[in-house]
């Protein structure tokens, strides 16, 4: 009897080797990609963007900002022509909290626009000193003193090249979408204007912007309520029916700023 098991068992030992062997057909199946690594200690959260961006100027590069688990802030790119990355140490220490991963821009001439919210509630702008370059920053512009949320700060740039504009909206200390502007290379902002959306604000307010990146931007504004919804082009505020709200300001009337969801409806 023993024998017999011996003989099973050697059998199963030898088959199972056989069936693990690479045989032909194996040797057909293509081997995975390899991807190059960015950054191996980096971290980020779900508010505040755009957080990596493709410009295809004098080189094809993706730029990426990230925060690492010193409380470092760090810009990187990958050039897709010769397959290297680079990095650089923007903030030394900043804050240990992926609620501070800041958000960037490119402007028409190339140059890197990134945004960061401090520990104190600042909004700082850092700009790139040439075009296609991440080694060289001007001396950072603070554009709103303590006037961010600690929840989440949601800082969302966008740069309208028609324009030759920068915006800036995010969520102020109390929660309430707030936006400023820069008709000079982000040196000078207007004061911090409000958008009057639904005043129920909860931990789960948070800002959506998107842009054609000439001369339209969509605003997405959602809270307790539901969300609300915008656009922007040539000056003017739209609700999403189409209807002008005010030539670079906003009406005190939030009924006016369109529902675009409720947080009661399910569908």
């Amino acid at each position: 009897m023993r024998q017999i098991l011996a003989i099973i068992l050697l059998f199963c030992i030898l088959f199972n080797v056989q069936a693990q062997s690479p045989g032909k057909a194996n040797n057909k199946i293509p081997g995975g990609e390899a991807f190059q690594s960015l950054a191996f200690d980096g971290s980020w959260n779900r508010f505040s963007s755009p957080k990596a961006i493709y410009y295809d100027g004098k080189f094809k590069r993706t730029y990426a900002g990230w925060v690492d688990n010193h409380g470092d802030i760090l810009i990187g790119y990958y050039d897709h022509d010769n397959v290297k990355t680079q990095t650089h140490l923007l903030i030394d220490r900043l804050q240990k909290d992926d609620r501070f991963n800041p958000a960037m821009v490119m402007d028409q001439s190339g140059k890197l626009r990134v945004f960061i919210s401090t520990q104190s509630g600042d909004i700082q702008l850092y700009s790139a000193k040439l075009a296609e370059d991440i080694t060289s920053w001007e001396a950072p512009v603070t554009i709103a003193a303590g006037k961010t949320w600690q929840d989440h700060p949601d800082l969302h740039p966008v740069y309208l090249s028609e324009e030759n504009k920068l915006y800036l909206f995010w969520l102020d200390e109390g929660g309430i979408p707030t936006y400023s502007s820069s008709d000079s290379d982000g040196r000078n902002w207007t004061a911090e204007r409000k958008i009057p959306v639904a005043s129920d604000i909860s931990s789960n307010a948070s800002i959506n912007v998107k842009s054609n990146r000439i001369n339209l931007i969509h605003l997405a504004f959602s809270s307790g309520a539901g969300v609300n919804y915008l656009s922007y082009q040539g000056g003017y505020f739209y609700t999403v029916n189409k209807q002008r709200l005010g030539s670079n300001s906003l009406p005190d009337n939030q009924g006016m700023i369109s529902m675009a969801h409720t947080g009661t409806d399910n569908q």
